[in-house]
């Protein structure tokens, strides 16, 4: 129903403007947080803390962390977004939306950020684009948002529900990249921010 091609594809066919549509990508997750969150989505049945299905002191830590309710889209990432004529046209896939912390938000984006395929990985310039994307996209938050901080529980959350969300599809062929190791590799990424988290408490 809107124009453009996912905002990936964008990346893929112009790396060298990796940085500026990172922070594109940054701003309008900004504006997600700042716009009225509906009331279906207060009473969602699933709160955010409990789709990652976390146990007792990674719930109660969140909880005492958590602050505010925004709207969160909780699939933040460049497969879900449109672009056209250099500009963002369309956000896409709201299924997983609910009101929260921005924090949670912000790790789900950054672990399927750091994760997920942008591009060839074995391509030195697919990484000097991804590194660029992700400043990007922190520089055009903090800019609208400001400065956001005690995100290591979030971490922890966002790779529990990544390992949640990835796990039933380990082995489709479509998807070469998702294997065994990869999820191993997540939860090493989540337990490290938890022991952060535990650290810093």
């Amino acid at each position: 129903w809107m124009p453009g091609r996912l905002l990936r594809h964008e990346l893929v066919r112009r790396p060298w403007r990796a940085w500026a549509i990172g922070v594109q990508f940054g701003r309008i997750q900004a504006a997600i947080h700042a716009a009225p969150v509906p009331a279906a989505l207060r009473r969602h049945p699933v709160s955010w803390i409990e789709w990652a299905e976390p146990d007792t002191a990674l719930r109660d830590r969140l909880r005492r962390s958590s602050d505010g309710e925004m709207l969160l889209h909780l699939d933040y990432h460049p497969a879900n977004l449109l672009m056209e004529r250099g500009r963002v046209s369309a956000v896409l896939d709201w299924a997983n939306a609910r009101a929260g912390d921005r924090r949670a938000d912000l790790a789900r984006t950054a672990a399927i950020l750091h994760f997920a395929p942008l591009g060839d990985r074995s391509s030195s310039v697919a990484v000097i684009a991804r590194r660029a994307f992700i400043a990007g996209w922190r520089r055009g938050y903090r800019g609208l948002a400001g400065r956001v901080t005690g995100m290591a529980p979030f971490y922890a959350w966002a790779a529990a529900v990544m390992r949640q969300d990835l796990a039933p599809r380990v082995g489709r062929t479509d998807l070469p990249w998702l294997t065994p190791t990869l999820l191993a590799d997540i939860r090493r990424w989540g337990d490290g921010w938890r022991a952060a988290a535990n650290h810093r408490s």
